[in-house]
């Protein structure tokens, strides 16, 4: 996701201070909001990681493994030529797609199909 966290790439850096402006974002699908200096969650008002707060996992797929640079996110899986790329985690405006060639797509949803685990 365009994360607006410190292990964002370089790439995401302006969606992640867009968002830093608006005050408010998703993280792994989960609501958060910019709150003095660092980033929390809505609902409990604790620091997401990066900010010294926990893992949540996936409200997509449930994972709570990390994807972040360069690692393989579990909702899309390994893609040929694709050196990141973040479902979004259920906010469609926050996924995106890093293409050997450096084009950058944004802005698509995941379609789960039947007998997806």
């Amino acid at each position: 996701m365009a994360l607006p966290y410190e292990r964002a790439t370089s790439g995401d850096k302006a969606m992640a201070e867009e968002a830093r402006a608006r005050g408010r974002s998703t993280f792994r699908g989960h609501p958060i909001v910019w709150i003095g200096d660092r980033w929390i969650y809505s609902d409990n008002k604790q620091p997401i990681p990066g900010y010294g707060g926990t893992m949540r996992p996936c409200i997509v797929c449930g994972s709570e493994k990390w994807s972040g640079d360069g690692d393989v996110d579990e909702c899309l899986g390994l893609l040929p030529g694709v050196t990141n790329a973040c479902c979004g985690h259920g906010d469609r405006d926050t996924s995106y797609v890093v293409f050997e060639s450096g084009v950058v797509l944004r802005g698509f949803f995941v379609a789960r199909t039947a007998g997806d685990d």
